[in-house]
């Protein structure tokens, strides 16, 4: 399951590449610097968060490190439920259109 799993999301990350390839590529910077500020806020969040749960090092810094890679997982999840909504919905679709 794993493995189906990654293969969804793989190719629904492709799919949305190409199909919006022009729009990736003309905001770029954009998309690069948002991710960048999102990522160091996810960092920040999880120092202080850290700083406040924990006293141990070891603690620290997982949490420090867990708490922007967690954020993967999310869309790594996002990314299966579009494409079985994508699987379920687009029959539907297309039975209702030609009705």
């Amino acid at each position: 399951m794993q493995g189906v799993g990654l293969i969804a999301i793989v190719v629904v990350l492709g799919v949305n590449v190409v199909d919006q390839f022009a729009a990736i590529r003309a905001q770029f910077g954009v998309l690069l610097g948002a991710s960048v500020l999102f990522t160091l806020a996810m960092l920040v969040s999880g120092l202080l968060v850290a700083k406040f749960a924990t006293r141990s090092d070891e603690d620290q810094r997982a949490i420090l490190w867990g708490l922007p890679a967690r954020k993967v997982a999310i869309a790594s999840f996002i990314a299966v439920v579009f494409a079985t909504q994508i699987v379920r919905l687009m029959p539907l679709a297309m039975w209702l259109r030609r009705r």
